[in-house]
């Protein structure tokens, strides 16, 4: 299981993946399985990327409200690959 996030702080953007690691973290602290929740809360999904980060070895204050107060904004990095199945469109 992994999610690819983009993580835009007020001195830089980034994307970094939530791995196992990340999110067993995420787990642990929320105190909640990731697979239970259907719509997550803000706090959720920041509190993901701050694992995700955390896990890539990237630096983090030690405290996530002390990482919280420089992100702007963090979403989810779709995959847009195009499906290798589809047909191409015919020239008649």
């Amino acid at each position: 299981m992994e999610l690819k996030l983009k993580v835009t702080t007020e001195t830089d953007t980034y994307e970094v993946t939530a791995k196992p690691l990340a999110i067993v973290r995420w787990e642990r602290r929320q105190k909640k399985s990731i697979a239970s929740i259907s719509q997550p809360s803000a706090e959720d999904i920041f509190a993901l990327a701050y694992e995700a980060t955390r896990a890539a070895g990237m630096p983090v204050p030690a405290q996530f409200d002390d990482w919280l107060t420089k992100v702007v904004d963090v979403s989810e990095v779709s995959d847009e690959s195009p499906d290798p199945t589809s047909a191409a469109p015919s020239v008649e």
